[in-house]
C-alpha cells in the first residue's frame, strides 16, 4: 500500500501529546527534528476542526530510529498496553503495509480501523469505524510517527475526534482529555520497556 494523504477526521478535537528522553530516561525538550532528511508529515488525522483542543505527546530514547519504528507498528503490543484494548490484529495488508486492522476491548467489543497512511519507516495513520465502536464519538483517527533525534529517536501519536453531540457524548469527552495523558504515559512506558528489552537481546 503506497502513501495516502488523508488521515485526518472529518471533525473534532486534536489531541496530541510530546515527553521527550535521553538515554537515561530523563526528560529532554530539546530534541529537534531532523529535517535534513525527513520532510514533514500531514498534520494528524483531517483539517485542524474550528475549536479543536490539542495536546502533544512525543516520547524520546536512544533506541535507532529503525528500532522505535518496529515497536511503534507492533500492533499486538499496543493492544497490549492501551488500557481500553485486549487486542489489535491486522485483518488485511498489502506488501508488508496494514490495509486495516480489528481492534477488541477488555470488554469483549469489536471494531475495525482503515490505514489512511503509511509512509514507511516515518508514520502510519487509521480512522475508526465508529458505527461499532463502545464509545460515543462521531469521528476517531489517530496517526503514529517516528523521527530521529539526537541521542536516539522520537516517536510520537496524535489523535483527532468528534464526539457524539448527545450528553454522553459530551460527558465522555470530559473524561477522555482527563484520561488521554496517563493512558499515554502507558504506552510510552511499555515502548521504553520494549526498547530496552530489544536493546538488551542485542547485546546478548
Amino acid at each position: 500500500m503506497g502513501r495516502s494523504e488523508h488521515p485526518h477526521p472529518r471533525d473534532g478535537h486534536a489531541a496530541r501529546a510530546s515527553t521527550h528522553h535521553d538515554h537515561r530516561g530523563r526528560r529532554d525538550r530539546r530534541a529537534p527534528r531532523d529535517r535534513s532528511s525527513h520532510r514533514p508529515l500531514p498534520h494528524p488525522p483531517g483539517r485542524s476542526p474550528r475549536g479543536a483542543r490539542g495536546r502533544r505527546n512525543q516520547h524520546h530514547h536512544s533506541a535507532p530510529t529503525e528500532q522505535a519504528w518496529r515497536i511503534i507498528t507492533d500492533h499486538r503490543l499496543y493492544g497490549q498496553l492501551a488500557p481500553n484494548l485486549s487486542d489489535v490484529t491486522v485483518t488485511s495488508s498489502h506488501d508488508g503495509a496494514p490495509r486495516a486492522r480489528q481492534c477488541t476491548s477488555t470488554g469483549g467489543k469489536t471494531w475495525n480501523e482503515t490505514c489512511t497512511l503509511w509512509d514507511e519507516g516515518r508514520g502510519f495513520a487509521i480512522d475508526v469505524d465508529t458505527s461499532t465502536y463502545p464509545y460515543p464519538l462521531r469521528s476517531l483517527a489517530a496517526m503514529w510517527s517516528v523521527e530521529p533525534a539526537p541521542s536516539g529517536s522520537s516517536a510520537r501519536m496524535r489523535f483527532a475526534y468528534q464526539p457524539l453531540a448527545t450528553p454522553r457524548g459530551g460527558l465522555f469527552a470530559i473524561m477522555f482529555r482527563a484520561a488521554f495523558p496517563p493512558i499515554l504515559r502507558r504506552i510510552e512506558a511499555g515502548w521504553a520497556g520494549e526498547a530496552r528489552r530489544a536493546g538488551d537481546r542485542g547485546h546478548e
